[in-house]
């Protein structure tokens, strides 16, 4: 999936979220007010609205790097990257 020309119009509420990778290995979801939401978490429709938990960036997260592999870990319930639902 790729965003299209009027996808961050439409969804302005995720293409401002963060995902803080910090120097200690604590990670952040900073979400704001509002983000992106979809069925699945408890709302009619796809929409924005507050964070849902536990994917409002209220639990702590750790984030480790593999550089053999390429690979990104994110540990803590409720922490992601991009989408909530992957």
């Amino acid at each position: 999936w790729a965003s299209d020309e009027g996808t961050p119009a439409a969804r302005a509420c995720l293409f401002d979220n963060e995902y803080v990778f910090n120097a200690d290995g604590s990670f952040e979801n900073n979400l704001g007010d509002e983000t992106w939401l979809e069925p699945w978490q408890g709302v009619a429709g796809e929409e924005c609205g507050a964070p849902v938990a536990p994917h409002d960036g209220s639990n702590p997260g750790t984030w480790t790097y593999d550089s053999m592999s390429g690979q990104v870990t994110l540990t803590g319930q409720g922490n992601f990257l991009g989408l909530a639902k992957v």
